[in-house]
């Protein structure tokens, strides 16, 4: 396996020096990914631009599905040109749809859900790159 890291660190092994999962690039790139998405601007105290601004608006009831995914799809592509340096020619898509959510205590409701796709080339071999997540947003919650 490749010397990458895998998410999340238990400090416990490292005190103990044990050795820490590892991962491959792409598996290192993509939680990378999806840690900049979740965190919201902020959140990391060394570095308050550290993840994606578009949680500020959440709730933002006001706003149409065509300004939301503007905002979410400009927030993600700042945060990897910025913070992801091992991916190029990044590519963002957003879509964002109403889902029936079907809950035996609530019966089926409907949540406005945003799927992320980022493509890109990873610098260091030259290879493409693929990474697909979704979340509920107004609040939030993963699938």
């Amino acid at each position: 396996m490749e010397g990458y890291y895998r998410f999340p660190l238990f400090f416990k092994d490292i005190f103990q020096k044990k050795d820490l999962p590892k991962c491959s690039l792409e598996e290192s790139v993509a939680r990378h990914i999806q840690l900049l998405i979740v965190t919201s601007w902020g959140e990391n105290k060394m570095d308050g631009e550290y993840g994606s601004f578009f949680w500020d608006n959440d709730f933002d009831i006001l706003s149409t599905n065509a300004r939301r995914k503007e905002m979410i799809t400009h927030s993600i592509v700042y945060a990897i040109h910025r913070y992801e340096k091992r991916l190029h020619k990044t590519h963002v898509d957003v879509e964002i749809r109403q889902a029936e959510i079907r809950n035996e205590q609530e019966g089926t409701r409907l949540r406005r859900k945003v799927d992320i796709v980022v493509s890109g080339v990873l610098k260091k071999n030259n290879q493409p790159f693929r990474y697909q997540t979704g979340f509920f947003i107004g609040p939030f919650a993963t699938e």
